[in-house]
């Protein structure tokens, strides 16, 4: 097939379809974007809705758990979590009184040796301040409970007043010392 047209109509009807093209173009990207407008447009509506809904659900739960009951209750609760709080931070401060005491304890003791009192307080640097009194039969079974004391490593500033050495039998003796009781409960 031979184009016996003219040049200028040539132009023209490309021109035409051109324009066509063009029109069929803008009418497919309008109806996209009317398309794409529907479908936002509908999940507004849908949002819209669920929000509605879960407000309604919010409402009746809060009309719900507004009774007597439930505010007595979350009283209750909240003075339980309070005491908790409180002993929470009394043992996260609290002195191991208990290490001080067994590490005391598992000192080697003679057996004419009776340890028969033992105050403890809070010392410096998480250290426990004990002191202890007792009798011992003999200055000897006194003299090797003190050398026991002193190999103990968690044990220092040992003090035996001058007075525990005077009598050489029964004697009522008391002591000071330092502890730094083993970490743990």
């Amino acid at each position: 097939m031979i184009n016996l047209l003219p040049l200028q109509e040539k132009k023209e009807l490309l021109a035409q379809k051109n324009q066509k093209l063009a029109a069929v173009l803008a009418y497919m990207g309008l109806a996209a974007l009317a398309c794409f407008a529907l479908i936002l447009l509908s999940l507004y509506f849908y949002v819209l809705t669920e929000v509605a809904y879960h407000r309604e659900i919010l409402r009746s739960a809060k009309n719900t758990y507004q009774t007597n009951d439930f505010l007595s209750y979350k009283n209750i609760i909240s003075q339980s979590n309070q005491a908790l709080l409180k002993l929470d931070n009394f043992y996260k401060k609290e002195v191991r009184f208990s290490g001080a005491l067994k590490t005391v304890s598992d000192i080697p003791k003679p057996a004419d040796l009776r340890v028969t009192d033992i105050t403890m307080e809070p010392g410096t640097k998480n250290t426990i301040k004990m002191g202890i009194g007792g009798v011992a039969d003999s200055r000897e079974s006194l003299l090797a409970f003190k050398d026991s004391i002193q190999q103990q490593k968690s044990v220092t500033n040992v003090y035996f007043p001058p007075d525990n050495w005077i009598k050489p039998k029964d004697i009522n003796f008391y002591l000071t010392l330092e502890v730094m009781p083993p970490n743990g409960p």
